[in-house]
């Protein structure tokens, strides 16, 4: 777990684990938060986390190259399969994604 996410964990907690629409965060930081969540038993935080990553995994693409990136550097095979949706967002956004 990043150190960068402990601190945001911590300042999460501070606002009662709001996740307003101003927050930007990475894949990488809410995975640390779910485990951060999973290890504390802080059902709240898992479930905030859960529904911002849904909600960025639909509407965001720089956020699915995150989680591409990511699910791809840490699988030794190459067998990571890109959901349609994801394929759908990024094409329908290509000039974004460039």
């Amino acid at each position: 777990i990043n150190s960068d996410s402990i601190i945001l964990f911590f300042q999460l907690l501070q606002q009662n684990f709001d996740t307003n629409e101003n927050l930007n965060l990475s894949y990488k930081q809410c995975l640390d938060l779910l485990k951060i969540a999973e290890f504390l038993q802080i059902n709240k935080l898992t479930k905030k986390t859960k529904k911002y990553v849904k909600t960025h995994n639909k509407n965001d693409p720089s956020f699915v190259i995150q989680i591409i990136l990511h699910e791809t550097e840490n699988q030794n095979e190459c067998n990571f399969q890109i959901k349609q949706q994801m394929e759908d967002l990024l094409a329908t956004n290509i000039n974004d994604c460039f």
